[in-house]
């Protein structure tokens, strides 16, 4: 693509790492072309547009899944595609290295920013990994329910969690980098703000409250 594309733009606009531009694609029909791999998916096309793709492979490399990133102001934002049924809706996998600690977040861009990251892309999505190896990030939303309830869900499993400080203002760690962050400073504090158990319940509580 130009440089000047809308779907460059997008990558480039959200200072991506340069080691991972080789992850997305450009769909310029994206109904039309998840069809080809599900038949049917979209039975009405009229509202078909292009979309940054974003592909899911597991731990062989095998693709499994995709999700469609609108770079204008279609909605749904996110159309994320399985068609493998058998497989969690889990980014990264294939980049994972089980010997190292395992950072997870909610968004597969969001973990592009961080060492050894994978994304729930899926809110129903089971980690199979050991929970003392896992530290859960969640977007920095206090009044979004549906993030409350995943990150109580989170505590009561005994994950760790990273519970955002009241300075930080940015809604995820993209837009933290966006503000001029550095992925080593987001480290840091995801470090010291990280809790288990009845500690990251109390942080919880107050956090909600912010």
């Amino acid at each position: 693509l130009v440089q000047t594309h809308p779907a460059k733009q997008f990558v480039f606009k959200r200072f991506i790492p340069k080691e991972h531009w080789d992850k997305f694609f450009f769909c310029p029909k994206f109904y039309e072309w998840t069809n080809t791999i599900i038949p049917n998916k979209f039975t009405d096309l009229r509202q078909d547009h292009p979309r940054v793709v974003i592909p899911f492979y597991d731990r062989a490399g095998k693709f499994f899944a995709f999700q469609g990133r609108a770079f204008g102001k279609e909605q749904p934002k996110y159309i994320t595609i399985k068609f493998d049924e058998t497989k969690e809706k889990i980014y990264g996998l294939d980049r994972l290295d089980l010997n190292k600690p395992v950072m997870i977040t909610e968004g597969p861009i969001d973990s592009l920013f961080l060492d050894n990251a994978i994304a729930l892309a899926g809110a129903d999505a089971v980690v199979n990994i050991q929970h003392t190896q896992c530290t859960m990030i969640f977007d920095n939303e206090p009044r979004n329910k549906d993030i409350c309830k995943l990150m109580d869900k989170a505590i009561e499993n005994h994950f760790a969690i990273c519970v955002w400080p009241e300075m930080m203002q940015e809604k995820d760690i993209n837009d933290m980098i966006l503000s001029g962050f550095t992925s080593d400073e987001i480290v840091d504090i995801i470090d010291k703000n990280t809790f288990v158990n009845l500690r990251a319940k109390m942080e919880f509580i107050q956090w909600k409250k912010v």
